[in-house]
């Protein structure tokens, strides 16, 4: 299981109002009730053109899916591509 700020997001999303269900969003999105479940259990993740329609409907940022890890490895890249500091030799 991957937990994710996404995962758990998307939770209490469709936790906050009764109309809301996980086959209400499938449908929405265009896959099945058990794809949105495998991404609500942490089993998955949404693909990108996914994560961005999820983003249109509830708000909820592609990058809230990324786990601790890759933040740490894109946070790791991020430094390593910086450009010196003014005076540094």
């Amino acid at each position: 299981m991957t937990d994710t700020p996404g995962r758990q997001a998307l939770q209490k999303y469709l936790e906050a109002e009764t109309l809301r269900s996980q086959n209400w969003l499938a449908r929405l999105l265009g896959v099945g009730q058990q794809t949105v479940s495998l991404w609500m259990r942490g089993y998955n993740r949404p693909g990108f053109a996914h994560m961005a329609m999820i983003q249109l409907v509830t708000g909820i940022s592609p990058d809230l899916w990324l786990t601790d890890d890759e933040r740490s490895r894109i946070a790791s890249v991020r430094v390593k591509t910086q450009p010196a500091a003014a005076g540094a030799a």
